[in-house]
């Protein structure tokens, strides 16, 4: 069940405001949204139908690449071990259509427009563009843009029930460090209106590039991903009108705690690309500074409350409008030097076959202290194999100290994206 809030009484029966209703998904090839539909098809298996958007591809049907992106994920193991015919469930229930989250209506055709719209109860909007260092128009195209196509096609379901719009919980990033967040919605100045109508005039890469820096210096974002999602928050509370919205924020996106199994994840991105390349030996040292909590939370829990939050807009109605974080630091608060241990353990007992170097992983938060460790600990091993390989002129050398460089320097921007979020 989910708690609608305090003083609302009841329960709400998740599985029960599922029987019966079509959903309408996006960023169902995503890490978030397999696991959306997974615990869809297992924990609400009365749920009747499963619309997911795939963008079209030439000679694929959107139905094959579903099958082929989505059903064949070892996380619908479970699924296929319990149900007989799980493809054939998932042919039934999961409908893809061609679209593109980019374009008006949702890219849909015409027809799949008309079935969506006249079945669709509840909408969950999972697509991102989640590069940090996207530029600002491709980001505001889809972080800004993209929740208010969501939106318009929302208004024209007359049997629907809810909006989920999946955010981020840095849309709060620009605040102090240490400060307590209330859901409500991100100190954000920008208009988005009005940039969206300027950045269609500004075709320089280089104004832009200038334009954005100083968008991002006057609200405190340390990326675009941060501040057009900040600013797609704020168009969705402007314009949602009757349609009942929830926001679900989740913190730091990790591998599951329990459902489809513990330790389930099938991308390597945000935490889990630090904790990588400390395990190849390529991070050794990262600045940042080990006392900070990195909020972290399991994939399983943000599909948990995604769904759970469906159902709280769905019983209260028109007009309604809420915020939900989906972290962990206020039950169960990990600072960073206790995630450095448990990375150095897990690949201590675990040495990947890949290693270049020694497995480490470990926080400085004094810059000079930094650079000195960063300098003996990586970058002279990886200048004496440089030196090694043109004195010995042998070709395997050669090779892995140019495939040394490409993985320190991606390393190194990696270390540099994620400054602000562990500083």
């Amino acid at each position: 069940g989910a708690d609608p809030g305090p003083g609302d009484g009841k329960m709400v029966d998740i599985r029960g405001t599922y029987a019966g209703k079509q959903v309408f998904l996006t960023g169902t090839t995503g890490f978030v949204g397999k696991v959306v539909i997974e615990k869809l098809l297992r924990d609400c298996p009365e749920v009747a139908t499963v619309f997911v958007v795939i963008r079209p591809k030439k000679g694929v049907l959107p139905q094959e690449r579903a099958e082929k992106e989505i059903a064949s994920s070892p996380i619908f193991a479970r699924l296929r071990q319990e149900i007989d015919d799980f493809d054939g469930m998932f042919t039934r229930k999961v409908i893809a259509v061609a679209g593109d989250i980019n374009k008006d209506d949702m890219g849909l055709s015409r027809s799949d427009l008309a079935r969506v719209c006249a079945n669709v109860h509840i909408v969950i909007h999972c697509a991102a563009n989640v590069d940090f260092n996207e530029r600002l128009d491709g980001a505001m195209t889809t972080n800004c843009r993209g929740p208010l196509r969501m939106l318009s096609l929302a208004q024209r379901c007359p049997k629907l029930l809810a909006y989920v719009h999946v955010s981020t919980a840095y849309v709060n990033c620009n605040r102090p460090s240490g400060s307590r967040v209330q859901e409500e919605l991100p100190k954000c100045s920008a208009d988005a209106e009005a940039l969206l109508l300027e950045l269609e005039g500004l075709k320089d890469a280089s104004g832009l590039h200038a334009r954005t820096q100083e968008l991002l210096a006057k609200d405190g974002y340390p990326n675009t991903y941060t501040f057009t999602k900040a600013m797609g928050e704020k168009l969705l509370f402007k314009y949602h009108g009757d349609v009942p919205v929830c926001v679900v924020r989740p913190s730091i996106v990790g591998s599951s705690w329990r459902d489809p199994e513990p330790g389930w994840v099938d991308t390597v991105s945000a935490g889990g690309a630090m904790y990588l390349s400390g395990g190849l030996g390529l991070m050794q040292v990262c600045p940042g500074d080990p006392n900070l909590v990195g909020d972290q939370i399991p994939v399983d829990l943000v599909a948990n409350t995604i769904l759970a939050a469906a159902c709280i807009a769905a019983v209260k109605g028109k007009g309604f409008f809420r915020l939900f974080h989906s972290g962990s630091s206020c039950t169960n608060p990990i600072r960073w030097s206790q995630t450095a241990d448990s990375v150095c353990s897990y690949w201590g007992r675990h040495p990947s076959a890949k290693q270049v170097m020694k497995a480490k992983f470990k926080m400085v938060p004094n810059p000079l202290y930094y650079r000195l460790l960063h300098l003996s600990q990586v970058s002279v091993p990886a200048l004496a194999l440089s030196v090694w390989a043109k004195v010995s002129r042998r070709e395997a050398v050669q090779k892995k100290s140019q495939a040394l460089a490409k993985m320190l320097a991606r390393t190194q921007i990696l270390a540099d994206t994620f400054y602000h979020f562990v500083n």
